[in-house]
């Protein structure tokens, strides 16, 4: 049977409703980038500042004012997928990873559109694109180091820690408790394994499950007993010596 994705879709965000409370009145919009006009490019899934502009151009029924938009691609996670099941897992992972995004995204704090121009609007179109188009193994080291100096800043020590707190509260749910550690993280240049991160929080994320998102972006806010920052900020040292970064972009 073929997989439903606007079934999976939804399901997404009935989840994200779950695992991020605090977001309960954000409106999430997730779709394939077939239907909003992007070319093909490498990712399963992404989001991006001011991306909902881009997409309400492609759908008719989008909300009126901002909101919370991911793009995937189903072609990319059938292609890595064994069977439907786990296309399933992967993608409801992949969506994970992408809320973990929001609460540092300043789309949340506000839902007024404000007015964009023709050309400014087809400036930020072409930079999304041609950003998820990238194909790191043609890269000159200069661009490739570039790009991941991008992937570095763009998933700090908060995010991770998000990741892992979202994972937990997942798992919660009878349907999603295989869902992959190393797959809601992400695999990042230099960083150690996801492990790592998810078990320095030791029974953090249990006992702070009905913590609002937005808290754990901030790691001084909170303190645990068994939770100690040194696994984030050594592996952040490490891919900033890795990419030539003068000081870490962690927080």
């Amino acid at each position: 049977m073929a997989i439903d994705w606007t079934l999976l879709e939804s399901e997404a965000i009935e989840v994200f409703r779950v695992v991020a409370p605090c977001m309960a009145g954000v409106p999430f919009v997730i779709v394939d980038q077939a239907k909003v006009g992007m070319a093909d490019y490498l990712h399963g899934a992404f989001v991006a500042y001011k991306l909902d502009h881009i997409a309400r151009k492609h759908m008719p029924n989008a909300p009126a004012n901002r909101f919370a938009c991911i793009v995937y691609n189903q072609k990319s996670i059938k292609s890595i997928a064994v069977n439907d099941d786990d296309a399933a897992h992967k993608f409801m992972a992949m969506m994970l990873h992408e809320l973990g995004h929001f609460p540092e995204m300043r789309i949340i704090d506000t839902w007024t559109l404000p007015p964009l121009s023709a050309d400014r609007l087809k400036h930020i179109e072409e930079r999304i694109v041609a950003h998820c188009r990238l194909d790191v193994t043609t890269l000159t080291d200069d661009a490739r180091r570039a790009e991941e100096r991008y992937l570095l800043y763009s998933h700090p020590p908060a995010f991770l820690r998000i990741c892992s707190h979202l994972l937990r509260r997942a798992r919660k749910l009878a349907k999603w408790k295989c869902l992959s550690l190393q797959e809601v993280h992400g695999i990042r240049v230099g960083q150690s394994h996801p492990w790592n991160y998810y078990s320095a929080l030791g029974d953090e994320p249990e006992r702070l499950k009905d913590l609002s998102l937005a808290e754990p972006v901030q790691a001084r806010n909170i303190k645990t007993r068994r939770y100690s920052a040194d696994v984030f900020r050594s592996s952040i040292r490490k891919c900033s010596s890795l990419i030539g970064l003068p000081r870490s972009p962690g927080r």
